[in-house]
């Protein structure tokens, strides 16, 4: 009966380690996507994109890509020499505010996961990344226009530029 009770013992105390490691790997391996963030699982089973939710991430078989769902603001000045040219050839200091997001779609955020890579966390990563883009629309529109167009009008410089990067963000 010593013999039995002790494998008894013995099976019980494996079978409840094994139920514990099987319970701490899975707390690990399952990600959960906080309110402003989603995130895009490739590898093995295709790309999966969860926006509210949680998935299962293999290390071995899967990449988790983040993506920021928040706004970012991206400050972009242009003076001295680095000044926008005007259509009469006079220099235009300018400092334009753009804000971005990335919309909460499955389609957008497999866009920005795919465009952006690892770097669509932070604002400062973002903003190396799209600021000559921003820079390259300001300069294409101030060249359209005069210094006195660029001054009164201004709201219609704004969407000139924001109808040059919205396709391209």
């Amino acid at each position: 009966m010593g013999i039995l009770s002790s494998t008894v013992m013995f099976l019980i105390g494996a079978s409840v380690a094994f139920i514990f490691g099987i319970a701490f790997a899975a707390s690990k391996l399952y990600v959960k996507t906080p309110s402003n963030r989603a995130f895009v699982r490739t590898g093995s089973g295709g790309a999966r994109i969860i926006l509210d939710g949680g998935l299962w991430v293999i290390p071995l078989l899967h990449e988790l890509r983040w993506v920021s769902l928040e706004t970012m603001r991206i400050e972009v000045t242009r003076n001295n020499e680095d000044a926008l040219i005007t259509a009469d050839k006079l220099r235009s200091d300018v400092s334009a505010e753009f804000y971005i997001r990335v919309q909460p779609s499955k389609e957008q955020v497999l866009m920005a996961s795919k465009s952006l890579g690892i770097r669509s966390i932070t604002e400062k990563e973002v903003d190396a990344l799209i600021a000559p883009k921003l820079i390259s629309a300001l300069r294409s529109v101030a060249a359209t226009k005069t210094l006195m167009e660029l001054h009164q009008q201004r709201a219609e410089f704004a969407h000139a530029v924001q109808e040059i990067v919205k396709t391209e963000l």
